[in-house]
């Protein structure tokens, strides 16, 4: 009897051994942050990172503002930002998403109009088309596109407003969220742009200047109506949603006044 206890023991003390190396190992694997940053110093793509990042069985990923400063710092894109964001974002269940109005989607999207959303509502943007102007010396030249007006008309006090946008596809694929100088000599607001980019659908495929674009997460609310969300809180000032050529302009707090 002895005999048939101590096996049992043993047995047991196995078992449990098991069990808590399996827990370890488990544990270990979770994917967080610090491995996110390991890829991107690595120099693998965003795509590569993403993908690790949505394959991974388990994540433990630390997303709070100071999280998201210091991902970016690191070299973490808005792409591979977003795809951390949705890994650990609640999934509720709910009945299939209707489908919208295909008249009122191409409605709206004829209207060339885009509408920001605020803690204190909604307002509809209106494009407007910019004008090129271009300084410095022969061998330094720099090109701005100006848009009309020191200040942008729809103007809200939320640091952090939401814009909603029509698109067939992620707009961080073909738009950015940009900031723009204000020029009281001719009355306008410029951006500074660096050439040509990659192929927009709507558009003449305009670059933004890097130190310019304001990093953002996309998310598509319903079909072809997705909303983008500035990573961390603006600055007072003039900013715009820039589509290659047009802006859906929007200030943050009081625009600049003529001296």
């Amino acid at each position: 009897m002895r005999g048939r206890r101590s096996i049992i023991c043993v047995i047991i003390a196995l078992s449990l051994v098991s069990i808590t190396a399996s827990g370890q190992e488990s544990a270990k694997k979770r994917f967080g942050n610090a491995d996110v940053i390991a890829l991107i110093k690595a120099g693998l793509g965003d795509s590569v990172v993403t993908a690790k990042i949505n394959q991974a069985p388990d994540v433990e990923f630390n997303l709070e503002t100071d999280d998201l400063v210091r991902l970016k710092n690191g070299g973490a894109s808005p792409a591979v930002i977003s795809a951390m964001l949705a890994r650990v974002s609640p999934q509720i269940e709910s009945a299939p998403r209707p489908r919208p109005d295909p008249a009122a989607v191409a409605a709206r999207r004829q209207s060339g109009t885009a509408v920001l959303v605020t803690k204190d509502g909604r307002k509809e943007i209106a494009r407007s088309a910019g004008e090129f102007s271009t300084t410095g010396f022969s061998f330094v030249k720099f090109t701005f596109l100006n848009y009309p007006g020191l200040g942008a008309k729809v103007r809200t006090g939320d640091l952090r407003p939401s814009v909603l946008l029509n698109s067939e596809f992620d707009p961080r694929e073909h738009f950015f969220i940009v900031k723009l100088d204000v020029d009281t000599k001719i009355n306008a607001r410029s951006l500074k742009v660096e050439g040509k980019s990659r192929g927009f659908s709507e558009s003449a495929g305009i670059m933004p200047a890097s130190h310019w674009i304001v990093d953002y997460t996309s998310h598509e609310d319903e079909e072809g109506v997705w909303r983008i969300t500035p990573i961390s809180d603006l600055e007072l000032g003039e900013y715009g949603v820039f589509d290659g050529m047009f802006l859906y302009g929007f200030g943050i707090g009081e625009a600049a006044k003529m001296r």
